[in-house]
């Protein structure tokens, strides 16, 4: 019987271990290797460069009262108003004085001059009972030239004085026009101190493209706007692009730079948050998918080497000539791969 459980204990002892050196040998067995493994995408175009702005006026502008104390505002808030239209009248206590004091020189003139008429009158009478060669008419002569000189260099202040009250008095009630178009703001919560702001009816996007960006558009360049709220949109062009980029407070990554487009005021309003698109037509493939500009262009598991031409920008390619988009290709070629070889790959 002891004979027996050694014998099986042997045989069981046995069966481990050629399990276990079979296990070894195959833990140690050498991988077969299955060769390079590439990685095919497809080509397709630049997605579409989008900006968040909001919607401004064309042209706004605070515009300054005139001198003086405001006597009447002809207007209301919101209203519509054409260019040269009167907004407000005052009234200058300073202009007024002033053609007091001028009306009051004028009056004096007036009469001084009347005077001096009145003396070369009586001279020329006096002068007209005499005869050239008589006793005291060259005097009478002397006296009736002087006169006239008078009269002359009073009338010359006189018309000077005449020029200066027209315009004093037309400061007296000075008064404030509409520089343009558009729809009038007004702002009287300060007493005797309205602030009057001038919106053109004309809309425009305004925006802010980074200097990433910044040569994706240029003036004319074709865009959408759309509104967040209304969804509203409109197929408009980039009216504006600054070549000096806007200041900021804060700490950005990269300059920013004023981008504006011109809206229609039926589809959007003062104020909006709107997103503007501009369609791109690039074709970007990444840079370490070229070698010596030519691509690995994947079609039925085979690929085919196909020259093309463009330019790299850092990690990308973008490609002008020799792709299209919808096109595949391999995206880590590598020095084993060549023209017309079959490969496995993830498409």
């Amino acid at each position: 019987m002891k004979k027996f459980f050694t014998k099986k204990r042997l045989i069981i002892g046995g069966i481990a271990l050629i399990c276990l050196l079979c296990l070894i040998f195959f833990l140690n067995k050498p991988k077969k290797d299955k060769g390079p493994h590439y990685q095919v995408v497809t080509v397709a175009k630049t997605a579409d460069l989008t900006l968040t702005g909001s919607v401004i006026p064309n042209q706004s502008q605070v515009l300054d009262l005139p001198n003086g104390k405001v006597q009447n505002i002809a207007v209301v808030n919101g209203q519509k108003v054409k260019r040269g239209e009167t907004l407000v009248t005052a009234y200058d206590e300073t202009a007024a004085q002033e053609v007091a004091s001028l009306q009051a020189d004028i009056s004096k003139q007036q009469r001084s001059q009347n005077s001096q008429q009145r003396t070369i009158a009586n001279l020329q009478r006096q002068m007209r009972g005499l005869s050239q060669s008589d006793d005291g008419y060259s005097e009478l002569q002397s006296q009736l030239t002087e006169a006239q000189n008078q009269v002359a260099d009073a009338q010359a202040d006189l018309n000077q004085d005449n020029t200066k009250l027209a315009a004093a008095q037309a400061k007296v009630n000075p008064t404030l026009t509409a520089p343009f178009d558009g729809i009038i703001a007004v702002d009287d919560s300060k007493q005797n101190h309205p602030v009057l702001t001038l919106y053109s009816a004309g809309l425009q996007f305004k925006g802010y493209i980074s200097e990433y960006d910044y040569n994706k558009v240029k003036v004319d360049t074709p865009v959408t706007v759309t509104a967040t709220a209304t969804n509203h949109h409109q197929d408009t062009k980039v009216s504006f692009l600054a070549t000096f980029p806007a200041r900021e407070g804060g700490k950005s990554n990269g300059s920013k730079y004023e981008i504006h487009a011109d809206l229609s005021p039926e589809n959007f309003m003062n104020g909006q948050t709107v997103k503007l698109a501009a369609r791109q037509n690039e074709l970007q493939i990444a840079a370490k998918a070229v070698r010596k500009n030519h691509v690995f262009v994947y079609q039925h598991g085979k690929v085919h080497t196909v020259r093309i031409d463009g330019q790299a920008k850092g990690n990308v390619f973008v490609v002008t000539d020799g792709l299209k988009a919808g096109q595949k290709i391999i995206a880590n070629p590598d020095t084993q791969l060549k023209d017309g070889d079959s490969i496995d790959s993830n498409d």
